[in-house]
């Protein structure tokens, strides 16, 4: 018998459904006014890598039959008898069609 510990020889393994982080560029420190645009740059270009990773292509979908509203009556301040009736939403289901997480809101 082996005093070894066990081990696994499989590389490079994810595990489905792990977001993997994308890989952003250092932010140079400022010190004039060249380096403080470069800095400005990099933070833009790591905004807009974040963004396109998680907001913009995101998986996730609205369940609508799940949407709940209600009507909120909104007065005018000046005169209370104008007014106007919305359908506020009081409630989001957001489900990953992928994995079928969920997200919910409620107000």
């Amino acid at each position: 018998m082996s005093n070894d510990a066990p081990f696994c020889n499989v590389k490079g393994v994810t595990i489905p459904g792990t977001p993997q982080l994308p890989s952003l560029q250092p932010i140079p420190k400022a010190t004039d006014l060249p380096s403080a645009l470069r800095a400005i740059q990099a933070m833009t270009n790591n905004f807009n890598t974040l963004y396109n990773t998680f907001v913009k292509t995101g998986n996730f979908v609205e369940l609508r039959q799940f949407r709940t509203t209600e009507i909120v009556r909104i007065y005018n301040p000046q005169d209370a008898s104008q007014f106007v009736d919305v359908q506020q939403i009081t409630g989001l289901t957001f489900q990953d069609p992928v994995t079928g997480r969920l997200l919910t809101w409620k107000q």
